[in-house]
């Protein structure tokens, strides 16, 4: 969760990955993943943000409590 990881691919690759940035979040189980098109490389670094203290992934988007954006909608969904 400490980690971004930018995917650079070509063509079909592309294609494949291009909309499927949060699932592939997900699946590496890190903070961000960013989709380029280009020779291929993986490049795995540090992510920016403060940390959900909720969900631990690192964020630009906390808010006032220190919660990020996805972890203030299930707070709210789980409240109603």
């Amino acid at each position: 969760l400490e980690a971004s990881v930018v995917i650079t691919c070509q063509d079909s690759d592309y294609k494949l990955c291009a909309g499927r940035a949060e699932t592939l979040k997900e699946i590496l189980i890190v903070s961000r993943v960013t989709i380029e098109k280009g020779p291929f490389n993986i490049e795995v670094s540090l992510a920016e943000g403060e940390k959900c203290p909720r969900c631990w992934h690192r964020n630009d988007l906390v808010d006032g409590e220190g919660v990020c954006a996805k972890c203030v909608k299930s707070l709210k969904e789980a409240k109603t």
